[in-house]
């Protein structure tokens, strides 16, 4: 009998809510309590045994399916076993009563008496006011400020005189009418045989409905918290206890019963700090590409044709995300035929840029800013800017909100009952093509690993263009075969890196848990090659010569994406592409402020803040303590804070969560975290600032001198015009 569980056949089983299936495999295999703790496992995370909506037929067979394991371990195993499935069994009822509790809410508010193609058009007018609003609040502030800061965020102040964050705001609306749509959906059955939202036809909204659907507005956000935070417990197994007595927070409604209390667990917190390194990466770079290129330069722009990349680009940012994305892989985008979700990259990003320029368009312009175009002038649309009618296709089955969805950002199209595409301009607009591409494909579980090859080439080109001895090699010792993507002899050390092309999570707990899942798997890997090269010194030693005999081995875990952990997990180090050439290519940290001197010229001042060498040049050393303690992770962890907050999931149950959230970071607060000197790192800024005003002054001056010369020149020539 097989003594381990086939984790394709208990996913069919579970699936397919058959619980005969289930038990013809257990039958098949020695099952023990540790194969029933991995199979409630795979239980505890199955998306499907979770009923958001009342579904009689579902419900029924996912019960039988529950009754029948349940009896099962009892009978195979007793009653631990049991009582252990019983708690998972028990966390389902509760989200499912947090699911329907909401829908109970939305039936009571007073919205839901609209017919439901009003509701629609007042979410989405509604949304879109409110991101205009910040919008028109953000420009202002930029029109006042004279410099900015590449590593900062950005504080507005609302009408009560409160700072809030304009990237937080625009965040908040779309992923609020995200789950207000999607819970509509739920509610009224508006899915296609695809799993694809298909909201019914819609006029424009008046004043007072759109004020109507703010209730709505905020059970979208709980329904989006509470799927939020019961991914988190199934996946990354956070904290969740019920609240008693005292513990209770105070002031709850009497109607209040239960109080679910949850907390977030060391995974999660390593996954948010990648996701905001990523983000932060993107806008630095986009920043900087703007300040130092003129990458705006040449671009077609989506109303004429437009070969693929690299032939022309119609947008300044899908150049960038271009450039980006290959840093961040690791190889040429432009040039990779591959087609992770039967699309190539250069077609992703051209499908986003697209969508972007068109909300650009027609966002100010069309009524209340929703953006109505028919599907057949879409795809014609995007095949004029280089995609095929097929590739047009499966990008607008992918871009699409549904079921699967994770957010409008990643699908910012919305179907119509008849056949029309709505575009939600501002998940478009406060978005990076980046982000959203690498986002849609890791919902897909499309992974881009298949271009480890070009990876791993690009690192030992990175470290032989320096003059160091780095190289990729097979060997076996025996019967036993390993394959080192990188090695580095460097000083008195062996730095063996294993390349791992794997997309980041883009928040998703699942996803999350996959991740850190294959971190494992992989550590375990790498952990044999570094064995080997210790019980095989030759192996070194015919590769490198003699001199690299006895060296210490120092494996790494190499992320093309910026994941990394300090110090040493399960024996080696996790490391990201992002970090190591950070570390090799400039001595000093800097903070980058960007000085406007005219309409056409951008000074990029950068004031050092640490030093990453203590010297000339790298050491061993220097890069074993940047491996140790990554100053990335200490910038990012430094500013994120657990958020406290109450939430209720139906007339009877709250929630008290308590979240990652990252607070604002401005050059001087990550100076400090750098132990570099705030008022210095000002006074620095403050001293260009003054002599960029000095220069535009006198720039000024100089254009109204030429502008008087060639007036007095004019009148010479037609002394009329003095008159």
């Amino acid at each position: 009998m097989e003594k381990q569980l086939s984790e394709g056949e208990i996913k069919d089983a579970l699936d397919d809510l058959s619980w005969q299936k289930l038990k013809t495999h257990l039958d098949a295999i020695e099952f023990d309590e540790a194969l029933a703790g991995e199979l409630l496992g795979h239980v505890r995370r199955c998306g499907r045994l979770v009923l958001r909506y009342p579904d009689p037929k579902r419900e029924k067979l996912r019960d039988q399916l529950l009754d029948g394991l349940a009896a099962y371990l009892k009978e195979r195993l007793g009653d631990d076993a049991l009582s252990c499935f019983e708690s998972v069994r028990a966390t389902f009822r509760t989200i499912e009563d947090g699911y329907r509790g909401i829908l109970t809410l939305l039936a009571r508010a007073e919205v839901s008496k609209l017919l439901p193609d009003v509701r629609v058009a007042a979410y989405l007018q509604r949304a879109n006011a409110q991101y205009k609003d910040v919008n028109k609040r953000a420009a202002a502030a930029i029109r006042q400020g004279e410099t900015l800061e590449a590593m900062a965020g950005v504080l507005l102040k609302d009408d009560d005189g409160n700072d809030f964050s304009p990237d937080a705001a625009s965040d908040a609306i779309v992923k609020t009418l995200t789950s207000t749509l999607l819970m509509e959906g739920y509610t009224n059955d508006w899915f296609d045989k695809n799993g694809l939202l298909v909201v019914p036809d819609f006029e424009p909204a008046d004043e007072e409905t759109i004020y109507k659907a703010g209730s709505t507005e905020v059970l979208g956000i709980c329904w989006g918290r509470w799927e939020r935070t019961e991914e988190h417990r199934r996946f990354l197994e956070t904290e969740w206890t019920e609240l008693t007595g005292e513990a209770r927070p105070k002031g709850l409604p009497d109607n209040i019963q239960r109080v679910i209390h949850t907390g977030p667990t060391e995974t999660w917190l390593w996954d948010f700090i990648a996701n905001e390194r990523l983000q932060d990466r993107l806008v630095q770079t986009f920043l900087e590409m703007s300040f130092e290129t003129r990458m705006r330069q040449g671009l077609r722009g989506i109303a004429g044709p437009a070969p693929l990349l690299p032939d022309a680009y119609v947008s300044a940012e899908e150049a960038h995300s271009a450039v980006s994305l290959s840093a961040i892989l690791g190889y040429a985008v432009v040039e990779d035929l591959a087609r992770p979700g039967k699309l190539r990259l250069v077609e992703w990003l051209r499908g986003y840029a697209f969508l972007k320029g068109l909300a650009e368009e027609r966002f100010d312009s069309s009524p209340a800013g929703v953006i109505l175009i028919e599907e057949a002038e879409l795809s014609a649309r995007l095949q004029q800017v280089g995609l095929s009618a097929e590739a047009t296709r499966i990008f607008l089955g992918h871009v699409s909100l549904g079921r699967t969805s994770r957010d409008m950002y990643d699908c910012p199209l919305v179907r119509t009952s008849s056949g029309k595409l709505i575009l939600f301009a501002p998940a478009v607009l406060a978005t990076h093509i980046v982000s959203v591409v690498l986002s849609n494909l890791s919902r897909l579980r499309e992974q881009l690993s298949r271009k480890g090859a070009a990876f791993e080439t690009s690192v030992r080109k990175f470290f032989t263009d320096r003059e160091m001895d780095c190289r990729g090699f097979k060997v076996k010792r025996e019967a036993e075969v390993y394959e080192f993507d990188a090695v580095l002899v460097w000083g008195d050390r062996v730095f063996l890196f294993e390349c791992k092309n794997r997309s980041l999570s883009g928040r998703n707990p699942a996803q999350a848990y996959y991740f850190a899942l294959e971190n494992r798997s992989n550590a375990r890997q790498l952990q044999r090659q570094a064995d080997a090269l210790r019980q095989y010194p030759d192996i070194l030693t015919e590769e490198f010569g003699p001199e690299a005999a006895n060296k210490e081995v120092v494996p790494c875990i190499l992320n093309s994406l910026p994941f990394s952990l300090p110090g040493l997990q399960d024996g080696v180090y996790f490391t990201d592409w992002s970090a190591v050439t950070r570390f090799f290519q400039d001595r000093y940290v800097h903070a980058k402020t960007a000085h406007h001197v005219t309409d056409d010229v951008t000074l990029l001042h950068r004031s050092a803040l640490y030093d990453l060498w203590l010297g000339d040049q790298p050491t061993p050393d220097r890069f074993i303590r940047a491996l140790d303690n990554p100053f990335q992770l200490e910038i990012v962890g430094n500013h994120i804070d657990i958020h406290r907050s109450i939430f209720p999931v139906g007339p009877e149950m709250a929630v008290v969560s308590r979240e990652f959230m990252r607070e604002n970071t401005t050059a001087e607060s990550i100076a400090e975290t750098l132990g570099a000197s705030p008022d210095r790192l000002r006074a620095d800024i403050a001293k260009v600032g003054r002599a960029v005003k000095n220069v535009r002054a006198r720039h000024k001056q100089s254009l109204l001198r030429r502008e008087d010369r060639a007036w007095r020149e004019r009148r010479k020539r037609r002394p009329d015009l003095g008159e």
